[in-house]
């Protein structure tokens, strides 16, 4: 499915129950911020779930369960605000692509020497 059959999808949902009255920008952020504090919460004072090498089956659902909240809100967000995620998804991750050129943060030895080569490119190029 691409992305902006998911839109559409929730659209739709969002339109048979006659929800559109209420997601308003404001309250939709809101929305997405509180699943997030969700999703931080099953980590929240636990150890890392990886470390073990592999990840609990009902935690892995749960976390599914929480990402799905935050993109099916961001979704209704976009769609609140006419916004085309397809085209906003890929747009970023170009936009990344460049701040982050696979070739030279491949090689980076860790995250200090990723931000080095960011800030220096940003720098070259004037972006943020």
């Amino acid at each position: 499915m691409y992305f902006s059959e998911f839109q559409h999808l929730v659209d739709v949902y969002v339109n048979e129950r006659d929800w559109k009255k209420y997601h308003k920008p404001k309250d939709i952020a809101i929305s997405v911020a509180i699943e997030s504090s969700e999703l931080l919460e099953l980590f929240q004072w636990k150890p890392d779930p990886l470390e073990s090498g592999k990840l609990d089956r009902e935690l892995k659902a749960r976390i599914g369960e929480e990402l799905a909240d935050i993109v099916i809100y961001s979704a209704c967000m976009a769609n609140a605000l006419d916004i085309d995620l397809s085209e906003v998804l890929l747009h970023k991750i170009k936009k990344n692509s460049r701040k982050y050129p696979a070739g030279k943060v491949a090689k980076a030895k860790d995250w200090d020497e990723i931000r080095s080569i960011r800030s220096k490119l940003s720098e070259k190029n004037g972006d943020d």
